[in-house]
């Protein structure tokens, strides 16, 4: 028996259901990481408690800033 090749079909129609599947499952898996790493939550570091009152911290890595100073010690942050 010989098998008739349609022409337009190209490689996905030999593939079949299965085939589809695995050729789709990486895309699928990309796209699902790339929401999840969209959509978590950042982690904030809280104030210790023992610091004096009006004392500022730096929004990127947490540490306390300098009265006056612009940028942050730990991360070179401007605020």
């Amino acid at each position: 028996m010989r098998l008739r090749r349609t022409r337009g079909v190209g490689c996905l129609g030999c593939l079949g259901i299965g085939g589809l599947f695995g050729a789709l499952l990486p895309v699928i898996l990309i796209v699902a990481l790339v929401i999840w790493l969209m959509n978590r939550q950042k982690t904030t570091m809280a104030p210790p408690a023992s610091a004096p009152p009006g004392t500022r911290y730096c929004s990127k890595c947490g540490q306390p800033m300098e009265p006056g100073g612009s940028f942050c010690r730990g991360c070179g942050a401007q605020t």
